[in-house]
């Protein structure tokens, strides 16, 4: 392969570090490109074109070679050099002439009637068992540029897709009522929910494998996968009714009150998120966890209900009373800010935003390397504890109350700090669930029995 050739791959590739520079050494003569497709039009001509992220469409000389990575070729002009794809394919037109070798890996070359090739065909295509599966060829590039689990394109992946909505509907048809369950499991207990979810479902393979090696066991291992399955279609479900929901209370669309109804608009709602390169996957896998650890724990609450009326004739004795220290009650203040309008997902990012802004200012002036994790846990803990807010939310007027009324604690802070840190790991999807959550509450807000008020200016906060 012509040095000149793999050169201008190498300098390619450092140009995603720095993606305008690329952007400046497009020329007549030279075409370079990341991101997007190139052509060589009938009656022009290009020294070399190489393609990132694209797909190069050749229908004029090219003096030196052709490279696409991620990406396919269709080249009907000669080339006085090499042709080289990687993950993608090339179509040689019948006037096409490679005066050097032509390289595809992993992808297919076809070559019509009249097309020439002066030097080697290299070929390095996927493994058997994967070549006769849907997109892949010159069209697999495309699926993995675009990485979500609903590529526009893909015709097998949408429908697919409509084949789940199908059982989703027969799913709320058929039983509303443990929908509806699910989706209160959902709304009351989201992290909850997505814990028991993310734990659960990594756990199916360990206990398959127990239930194997026992020989009792061994029979149960096709009724544990059909209930895991059963469990995750309906809480996809559930999800989707949940979403639905959320729409219909958002926009005021009584017609989503019914379930199937809800189930249709926030299977479309989410699909729109499937379609996005990376995200969509990340939606799929927390709805996943979200909509079977809902399913789980609607199941335990079913179970223990029954437990409980089935032995209501013979009640546990209760231990004697212990002395504790009372609760302390609830406070005039804490009951009136109860009744303050909550504060929206927009206030409070931008409450965090002041707050990192200002560790960082800190840390910066005093060089102190603390003010990290350990600065930022002091900092949220002791400020919540102090008076209930930090001085993010000074500023933008926010404060956090306590549920039951009674004034802000070290505990209830810490517990709520802590269970931050889940919101986080979830994708951020606890920090989001404000936006559409009826209370505004966050997961770590649900977690400690807090929310978070807008407060009247007039009301000091210091």
């Amino acid at each position: 392969m012509n040095n000149r050739i793999i050169l201008a791959a190498l300098a390619l590739t450092g140009a995603l570090v720095h993606p305008a520079a690329a952007a400046n050494r497009r020329s007549k003569e030279e075409l370079v490109s990341i991101g997007r497709s190139v052509s060589v039009a009938e009656g022009e001509t290009a020294q070399s074109v190489v393609v990132i992220l694209g797909s190069a469409t050749v229908r004029g000389p090219v003096k030196e070679g052709v490279v696409t990575i991620l990406g396919g070729a269709d080249i009907d002009a000669p080339v006085k050099d090499d042709v080289v794809s990687v993950l993608g394919g090339v179509h040689l037109g019948p006037k096409a002439d490679i005066r050097g070798s032509v390289v595809t890996i992993g992808g297919a070359l076809t070559e019509d009637e009249g097309a020439k090739i002066s030097g080697d065909r290299t070929s390095i295509a996927f493994p058997p068992a994967l070549r006769g599966l849907p997109g892949l060829g010159r069209d697999w590039s495309l699926r993995m540029l675009w990485l979500s689990p609903l590529p526009p394109s893909s015709a097998l992946a949408w429908g697919l897709a409509g084949a789940f909505l199908c059982l989703y509907l027969f799913a709320a048809l058929l039983m509303p009522g443990p929908l509806m369950r699910c989706v209160r499991v959902l709304n009351e207990r989201p992290a909850s929910a997505f814990f028991c979810g993310a734990l659960g479902l990594p756990l199916l393979g360990p206990l398959s494998f127990l239930l194997t090696v026992s020989v009792i066991g061994l029979t149960a291992v096709p009724f544990l996968f059909c209930a895991a399955l059963a469990a995750a279609l309906f809480g996809k479900a559930a999800v989707y009714s949940f979403a639905g929901g959320q729409l219909g209370r958002e926009f005021s669309l009584p017609q989503l009150e019914k379930p199937w109804a809800a189930v249709v608009a926030g299977a479309a709602a989410v699909s729109l998120l499937h379609m996005i390169p990376i995200v969509g996957y990340v939606v799929w896998m927390m709805t996943l966890a979200l909509g079977f650890g809902a399913v789980i724990l609607t199941l335990f609450e079913h179970f223990r209900a029954e437990v409980g009326a089935d032995g209501a004739a013979a009640p546990v004795p209760s231990p004697a009373p212990t002395a504790q220290a009372p609760l302390p009650p609830p406070t005039a203040v804490a009951t009136a800010e109860l009744s303050l309008p909550r504060a929206g997902f927009w206030p409070r990012l931008g409450a965090i935003v002041l707050d990192v802004v200002l560790l960082a200012i800190v840390g910066g002036v005093t060089h102190l390397h603390f003010v990290g994790m350990a600065g930022w846990a002091l900092y949220q803990v002791g400020m919540w504890t102090w008076k209930g807010t930090t001085f993010g939310g000074i500023v933008v007027g926010l404060k956090g109350v306590r549920l039951d009324g009674r004034p802000m604690d070290f505990w209830v802070a810490l517990v709520r700090h802590l269970a931050s840190y889940l919101s986080l790991g979830a994708a951020f999807i606890g920090f989001l669930w404000a936006a559409w959550d009826q209370e505004q509450q966050t997961w770590h807000d649900k977690i400690a029995g807090t929310v978070v008020v807008r407060v009247p200016k007039t009301q000091p906060l210091i």
